[in-house]
């Protein structure tokens, strides 16, 4: 799992005296990101996107949209071995509601260069791509991370019930 975010690093700067000590008062990224870990979580930042709930579902968007939000998915799918990428496309289209049971949650500014983060869900996958991490040079967003989760079990693994 990945943490970021500007209060855990804030937090590190303001007292770093706190964060050296043990336990640490302020977050560790190893800490606190297994708690995270062990919830499901694939990343965490503080300005975190809601559950599934969140975002505008495939069947309200308009059909070049769809055809957009469609070709997203694909994209991700794209980079997984064929056979994998051809099964999880499936699942999607033989879910209940299909391609209406997607939707996409956007979090963060809309001006290239700074934080934002989008979420796609369904009923048996979890795509994030989170981009709120400053670089050394300053730029305020320049550190990209993204992830594709099914929900039937990653790995080949199934998944199980807490």
């Amino acid at each position: 799992s990945h943490v970021a975010g500007p209060k855990v690093n804030a937090g590190r700067r303001i007292a770093p005296q706190l964060a050296r000590q043990r336990p640490a008062a302020v977050p560790t990224i190893h800490a606190t990101g297994a708690a995270y870990a062990a919830l499901g979580y694939t990343t965490v930042f503080d300005a975190a996107i809601a559950t599934a709930a969140a975002g505008i579902a495939h069947a309200d968007l308009e059909p070049g949209q769809r055809d957009v939000l469609r070709a997203l998915v694909e994209t991700y799918a794209g980079v997984m071995p064929d056979d994998v990428a051809e099964e999880r496309m499936r699942l999607i289209e033989t879910a209940p509601s299909g391609w209406d049971a997607v939707r996409f949650a956007w979090l963060g500014a809309l001006e290239p260069g700074i934080g934002h983060a989008y979420r796609v869900t369904g009923p048996t996958f979890l795509i994030e791509f989170v981009n709120v991490q400053p670089d050394a040079e300053g730029n305020p967003a320049n550190h990209v991370h993204c992830v594709w989760r099914d929900r039937t079990g990653d790995f080949d693994l199934p998944a199980r019930s807490p």
